[in-house]
């Protein structure tokens, strides 16, 4: 077996961030199902999904866009968290369908958008 790619410095620097990452996001993940949270992650990424969406429609930085529609969905969700565990779930729900609904009204014409059957 050829090990001689694990000499070169890239990959020691993806081999490295995959097991930091691998960390973060289990001890993340723990945390998330504690607080009976399991959407909260589905919601904040199509959030980004749409401030993505909408800073290239706009014409501004998509990475922005993202990061601000992720961060405006926590702040809706956080708060909200504490009713109970049912509304934590119905909320994350109706926000990941708020979340994609700017695909539909897209340059594509909605086209992007795969319908449900």
């Amino acid at each position: 077996m050829d090990l001689s790619i694990f000499g070169y410095q890239f990959m020691q620097n993806a081999i490295l961030s995959a097991f930091l990452g691998g960390i973060a996001c289990a001890t993340i993940g723990v945390f998330v199902v504690l607080m009976h949270m399991p959407f909260i992650g589905v919601c904040m990424s199509h959030a980004a999904f749409a401030g993505a969406l909408l800073g290239l429609w706009l014409g501004f930085n998509p990475l922005i866009g993202a990061f601000t529609f992720s961060l405006l969905s926590a702040a809706a969700i956080g708060p909200l968290a504490d009713r109970g565990e049912r509304m934590t779930t119905t909320l994350s729900v109706t926000k990941t369908g708020s979340g994609t609904a700017p695909a539909a009204f897209s340059p594509a014409g909605g086209s992007a958008v795969i319908p449900w059957p």
